[in-house]
């Protein structure tokens, strides 16, 4: 039997979604890792020795596939953003779409999934989360993304291509302030040092940016810092400046203490006609290219539905409002405060008075209310929809579930829940939300029967 960390090479014979490749060792044994493309030669480290399976890292691609092409991101051999960098973008539409009518088959017609690109490849994100660490260990200072198969290492993306110019400007500033300042970033294993995150937004449609900087407590005189990104020379108009205090040991971006420091709180984006209001914690969809695809499928999936709509992870509301514009009454439910307020900002500044919203955990706040809806909208994270929220919902029995799905995975796993309890499936297709990654958006309507 091999032993645990056993460095593999291996073909990558076949992949699910969403990334998840196979291959063997030379006595035959499955190797599974997560990356990789059909036909590469990889390098993996096994973690996980089963009798049927081994379970691997991966660490390097030694091969390309014979259809892969020079990649034109510096960053990309290294960098744990993206992973179709070496393919068209014509070639990654295509696997991704046989990746996903291999995983929903048993729900899909002979031609799979109806697949719609995004109408932009490059420079999409809305939204970039920077962390802070070391290049390497013990190496200068790094502020990017994580380092592939490599969590305690990070990489400077100067030259990311899946962010406008003014996210790369805005990043090396920040990076090369701290660099010269000295500040120490901090260590996510023995939970020392300063610096954690940067989080860094822009409105396609107004062009407003908004920098939230995230550190442990720290009294830092961040005065300079904000004359310095202010006096950058920017496509975009650079209006809010936030510093996040966040002691917590978990690797996320969460606010113990939120200090605006300079500008306006939050910045204005506009979809289908509606305007709405983004904060730094707001839940706001990434590219906004799709988004509008997304949400124009919502109103038509909808059908002009004149009843009461709940909005089940609502984010800012926006879902919500596009409905509401037909709906009686909307009721939005979601977890971030923040969000919340920014949602009933913005359902005010949209002069829309039938949209409500409460903030609280899903599984709660559904018992708190007592009416019946026609339609449940469900937007909610990759983890999909707790069971107990799921039983909840077939309790309200309501005509037609609309669900938006960033991970196919768990909106199979739920959709089994509602297929087997009166509901039988009337629509389903893919929008590319995320070009270069392995993610995916998936639209789906459910009627009872």
């Amino acid at each position: 039997m091999a032993r645990k960390n056993k460095i593999e090479d291996i073909l990558v014979e076949e992949v699910h979604f969403p990334n998840l490749a196979q291959g063997k060792d030379p006595q035959g044994k499955p190797i599974e890792v997560k990356g990789g493309l059909p036909g590469q030669k990889i390098r993996v480290q096994v973690t996980r020795n089963r009798p049927e399976i081994k379970k691997a890292k991966f660490l390097e691609v030694l091969e390309p596939a014979p259809y892969e092409g020079p990649s034109p991101c510096p960053h990309s051999p290294v960098c744990g953003g993206c992973a179709y960098q070496t393919l068209s973008y014509q070639q990654e539409s295509a696997y991704k779409k046989d990746l996903l009518d291999k995983l929903l088959a048993p729900y899909l017609g002979p031609q799979g999934i109806p697949y719609t690109p995004s109408p932009q490849e490059g420079a999409y994100r809305n939204k970039m989360e920077y962390t802070f660490g070391d290049e390497f260990k013990g190496g200068p200072l790094a502020l990017g993304l994580h380092r592939k198969a490599r969590f305690y290492e990070l990489v400077n993306t100067p030259h990311c291509l899946l962010v406008h110019e003014d996210f790369n400007r805005l990043r090396e500033a920040v990076r090369s302030y701290f660099e010269e300042t000295g500040v120490p970033a901090y260590h996510r294993a023995r939970h020392e040092g300063t610096l954690r995150h940067l989080v860094i937004r822009k409105s396609r449609a107004t062009g407003q940016i908004l920098l939230n900087l995230v550190t442990r407590t720290t009294d830092l005189d961040l005065n300079p810092l904000v004359d310095l990104l202010l006096a950058l020379d920017l496509e975009g108009d650079l209006v809010s400046i936030y510093h996040t205090e966040n002691d917590g040991v978990a690797d996320i971006v969460q606010a113990d203490a939120l200090h605006l420091l300079y500008g306006q709180e939050a910045i204005q984006e506009e979809l289908l006609g509606l305007k709405f209001s983004i904060g730094p914690f707001s839940f706001f969809q990434p590219n906004p290219f799709t988004a509008e695809i997304i949400y124009q499928k919502a109103r038509d999936l909808a059908g002009q539905e004149k009843g009461l709509v709940f909005d089940l992870y609502s984010g800012t509301g926006t879902i919500g409002q596009i409905l509401a514009q037909e709906a009686q009454k909307v009721i939005g439910i979601e977890l971030v405060e923040e969000a919340v307020d920014q949602a009933r900002k913005t359902a005010q500044l949209n002069g829309l008075k039938n949209v409500h919203f409460l903030a609280g955990d899903v599984l709660q706040v559904l018992d708190q209310v007592e009416e019946k809806p026609n339609l449940v909208v469900l937007d909610p994270p990759r983890t999909g929809v707790h069971p107990k929220a799921i039983q909840k919902i077939l309790d309200l029995a309501p005509k037609r579930i609309l669900y938006i799905s960033c991970n196919p995975k768990t909106l199979a796993q739920d959709m089994e829940a509602f297929l087997a309890s009166h509901y039988q499936l009337s629509h389903l297709e893919a929008i590319d939300q995320f070009p270069r990654t392995v993610h995916l958006e998936c639209v789906a309507l459910l009627s009872r029967k």
